[in-house]
């Protein structure tokens, strides 16, 4: 399957100029935030105003859209997952190096705190507020292992944040690629870099030498499986030092393949940071198993 998102337009108009941070379960019935995914395509745009039902099945994105219909259909009754609720095709079609593009549109609930957002804004946390949210961090492994799901894209960005602390995964990230060439950050860059941190959440064990066979373009299913929920762990287990570090990331890029090499001083060092000894013990162990 040959995907590639586009950008990330995020819909942040609020009806109301003058609600406040209580207000923000309200803001997020009212708006959304759109993901293009591109395909080289030559057929007739589909009903836009349907999912992956009606897509056409020559389209070279039908197998991403009906994983992303099935991820829509396995969390309805899982909290704290939000997939894309809507994905549908663009009427009309681009151009460029490759021939015609189609874009197709990824919509989902907005929510306008990212854990980020939320660690950068005053009251600053307090020690209760971490563990509370290092619970809930926690608990998406297993709410992901019991709806038979993997989401291989967890970074702090991809978690969400209400007013009141309840976190919410959003962005699946199963239509990405799966492995990554260590020697050739260009995928990597492309689909995982965040442009407003260096920060690494990504499993070592997706980074492969460009020896090995040609990295999988996708998942092929977005099923759980030990070695895709290891993945997961690994990122939750980054997400959560990141919480304790005050937003201060435990990898970037470099220090990632590092410690995928064995070089690990450096991250025990960052991990000796955390200042609660229990959250320290859970770090070490999640991202040494990744």
């Amino acid at each position: 399957v040959n995907t590639q998102i586009l950008h990330n337009n995020i819909n942040n108009n609020n009806n109301n100029s003058n609600n406040n941070d209580d207000d923000d379960d309200d803001d997020n019935k009212k708006k959304s935030e759109t993901t293009t995914v591109t395909a080289k395509t030559t057929s007739a745009p589909s009903n836009s105003s349907t999912n992956t039902s009606t897509t056409s099945t020559s389209d070279p994105l039908s197998p991403v859209l009906s994983l992303l219909d099935s991820i829509l259909t396995k969390t309805k009754t899982s909290p704290h997952l939000i997939p894309y609720q809507l994905f549908f095709p663009s009427p009309s079609t681009t151009t460029d190096v490759h021939g015609p593009l189609r874009p197709y549109y990824l919509i989902r609930q907005s929510l306008p705190l990212s854990l980020p957002s939320r660690l950068q804004k005053r009251p600053p946390l307090d020690h209760g507020h971490k563990r509370y949210l290092t619970y809930q961090l926690l608990l998406l492994l297993p709410l992901l292992r019991s709806a038979d799901l993997v989401h291989l894209d967890i970074s702090p960005v991809t978690v969400r944040v209400t007013s009141y602390l309840y976190v919410l995964l959003a962005d699946f990230g199963c239509h990405k690629p799966l492995l990554l060439d260590r020697n050739d950050p260009t995928a990597y860059n492309h689909y995982f870099k965040r442009q407003d941190t260096d920060g690494c959440c990504v499993s070592p064990s997706r980074f492969v030498s460009s020896s090995f066979p040609a990295p999988s373009p996708s998942v092929a299913s977005g099923s759980w499986s030990a070695e895709a929920g290891a993945a997961d762990a690994f990122s939750v287990g980054c997400v959560v030092a990141s919480v304790w570090l005050n937003g201060e990331p435990l990898f970037n890029l470099p220090g990632l393949l590092r410690f995928k090499d064995g070089k690990r001083d450096e991250v025990n060092a960052t991990i000796k940071k955390v200042p609660d000894k229990a959250v320290r013990a859970v770090v070490r162990r999640m991202v040494e198993g990744g």
